[in-house]
């Protein structure tokens, strides 16, 4: 025999389902509207994050960063140069840096690059062994001294890997060309590296020779 409920009973059921399916679909929305807001975030926060890494290139390519402006005026020892621009109407042809030993004192850190025709360094560069500090260095050009500074922070680790320097109008990068030592290592390294010059967008130099890094005397 068939159970047959009250009509009123029937429509409080319906009414019940009908609740039900409404939740279930208010539920979605709310998960999906949930989504959507956390790829907004995470879009959001890759587009600052972008934003800020195209700054922070900008800064090591035009050297308009804090630290490296602030590297390039700090008053340092006589001999490491002016934040003047060395290449203004003359050619690129880097200078010997004569007494490069004095530039250095007892127990710092520092690396030099001599091209492989010649027997001084045309870049003498020196750093603390903080990965927060930057490095500072002088090159030579028509017997006119300009300071460095790296664009990066990294201390002497990320100087003696090959760094990259910015001066008013200049940018010099070091490259190690191969991770052998040409000398046992030991309070010195020297390794095969390149040192390329480049002023404003077109006049470019490199030179090939080698990166010495260590204890300076």
């Amino acid at each position: 025999m068939a159970v047959r409920f009250p009509p009123l009973f029937a429509a409080l059921v319906l009414i019940l389902c009908a609740c039900s399916q409404e939740s279930a679909i208010q539920a979605d929305e709310n998960s999906a509207a949930n989504e959507a807001m956390e790829v907004g975030d995470v879009v959001q926060n890759s587009v600052v994050n972008a934003l800020g890494d195209a700054r922070n290139a900008v800064d090591a390519v035009t050297g308009t960063g804090a630290d490296v402006e602030a590297a390039l005026v700090a008053e340092q020892p006589p001999g490491w140069g002016s934040d003047a621009d060395a290449f203004i109407g003359k050619d690129i042809a880097l200078d010997p840096i004569a007494g490069a030993g004095t530039l250095h004192r007892s127990g710092e850190m520092g690396c030099g690059f001599i091209p492989s025709s010649a027997s001084a360094p045309v870049l003498v560069a020196k750093a603390d062994v903080d990965p927060g500090a930057h490095a500072i260095a002088v090159i030579a050009n028509g017997g006119v001294r300009e300071r460095l500074a790296s664009a990066a922070a990294g201390g002497f680790g990320a100087l003696a890997g090959g760094t990259s320097l910015v001066g008013k109008g200049v940018t010099v990068d070091i490259s190690l060309t191969s991770r052998v030592s040409l000398t046992p290592v030991g309070q010195q390294s020297s390794y095969p590296a390149s040192l390329t010059v480049t002023v404003g967008k077109e006049r470019q130099r490199i030179y090939a020779g080698r990166w010495i890094c260590g204890l300076q005397g």
